[in-house]
């Protein structure tokens, strides 16, 4: 027996990387993505890229069909109407176990972190052009760079190497504070009286009943609304809190509920976002499930109203705008962006803490955990082990309803799927 044992050892390969099947699928339980690979409609080259796999993941093989060559390759079926090129995989053993681009621990903060710079500081291509002093551009002040804890001396002065292998002065760079600002679950009609208090730093509360010490909430605090409606007091209105404090109404962001658009079916999600009380709901059917505060386009670049549909989803990208050699923002490694108007999505924004208000150059800025929290609540549903999908027919986006008040008519800016025939 023991021959046998040592045979096993020295045939079979071991470690997390290691596959029983070497060079065949056909066995195979599962493909490791060894790359990062493109993800197709059908098991052909000209067909639509419906999505993109990451590095390291393990993906369930379906079908493997030998018949349908691809370069290096033959396809692989990996899900319904999802095919992959097998030149991008190794075969596997393991039971399919997909990581997530973006991991998020149980309070939705992000395992990303991030870096800001704190002037405007040059960004160097080279070792070699940081010693001849030729910058490739100029970072502003507030840029973000991912943190990846990759420090090289350059002439006695310590560079941070970024993402891109760019290196900038690790003295302007400090510790990004992402907003720490999340939403609310609807869990029953009760929940409907909560609102958000917010003026930075603090909030004033007036004593509606007279003889109590003054008080103050911090900025963006979640509050509960007595069942009364809002009073007069020295001409101005004021909402009474379950405690008896009352709040300005100008100091207070009240969430309004929308009708539900047509051809809504009873428990799809669907997303409303108000631009003049900068909020966002999110229901399923009827029913609203959650809330929060969002920043959409300032003064100039306005966030156009509209009915609109999530149609690609990406688990991280860079948002940055360059000129030339000026840099107007630059934010790597952005995460939980969903497109639902051309180059205009819901996105994260670690770079301030102004929810509440419009801040963004068009698109729907939500904080960080409430944009992991949407990204995995709305369609297309994105799987652990992909950086991109895109909206189908199996898995149409989530309709989106941007208004400017409550009861707004918007037109319809998206271009409905036409349904296939049934076979």
């Amino acid at each position: 027996m023991l021959w046998l044992v040592l045979l096993l050892r020295l045939t079979v390969p071991t470690g997390p990387s290691a596959s029983p099947f070497p060079g065949s699928f056909k066995y195979a339980i599962s493909a490791h993505s060894s790359e990062r690979a493109r993800v197709f409609a059908r098991p052909e080259l000209d067909t639509p890229v419906v999505g993109v796999i990451e590095q390291g993941g393990d993906f369930p093989i379906h079908e493997v069909l030998e018949d349908r060559s691809c370069p290096g390759g033959h396809f692989l079926r990996i899900a319904r109407s999802r095919f992959v090129c097998s030149a991008h995989f190794s075969p596997s053993a393991r039971f399919p176990v997909r990581v997530p681009v973006v991991a998020v621990n149980e309070t939705l903060d992000p395992s990303l972190s991030w870096r800001r710079t704190r002037v405007a500081t040059p960004v160097w291509a080279s070792r070699a052009d940081r010693i001849a002093g030729r910058p490739a551009f100029t970072l502003p002040r507030n840029a973000h760079l991912e943190y990846r804890k990759r420090y090289v001396l350059v002439e006695g002065e310590l560079m941070y190497l970024s993402i891109k292998d760019y290196l900038v002065a690790g003295a302007d760079l400090e510790e990004a504070s992402p907003s720490t600002f999340a939403g609310k679950r609807t869990e029953g009609p009760g929940d409907l009286a909560w609102a958000v208090v917010y003026r930075y730093p603090t909030v004033p509360l007036v004593d509606l009943e007279g003889g109590r010490p003054k008080r103050r909430l911090p900025d963006k605090t979640w509050v509960r609304l007595a069942a009364a409606g809002p009073v007069e007091r020295e001409g101005r209105k004021y909402y009474r809190l379950e405690d008896g404090w009352g709040v300005a109404e100008d100091h207070l962001r009240l969430f309004t509920l929308g009708e539900k658009p047509d051809g809504i079916a009873p428990d799809e999600p669907w997303i409303e976002v108000n631009m003049t009380s900068q909020t966002l709901v999110a229901y399923e059917g009827d029913r609203p499930v959650f809330r929060t505060l969002i920043s959409s386009g300032r003064v100039g670049t306005d966030t156009v109203p509209g009915l609109y549909r999530i149609y690609f989803k990406r688990a991280v990208q860079d948002v940055s705008r360059k000129r030339g050699s000026r840099v107007d923002y630059f934010f790597e490694s952005v995460p939980f962006v969903q497109f639902f108007h051309g180059v205009f999505a819901f996105h994260s924004a670690m770079w301030h803490h102004a929810f509440g208000f419009p801040h963004s150059m068009g698109c729907v800025e939500t904080s960080l955990r409430d944009a992991a929290f949407l990204f995995g609540w709305t369609h297309p549903r994105v799987p652990d082990g992909y950086l991109a999908l895109t909206d189908s027919v199996e898995d149409p986006g989530t309709l989106v309803r941007i208004v400017k008040f409550p009861g707004h008519r918007v037109p319809t800016r998206f271009h409905p799927r036409a349904v296939p025939p049934e076979e």
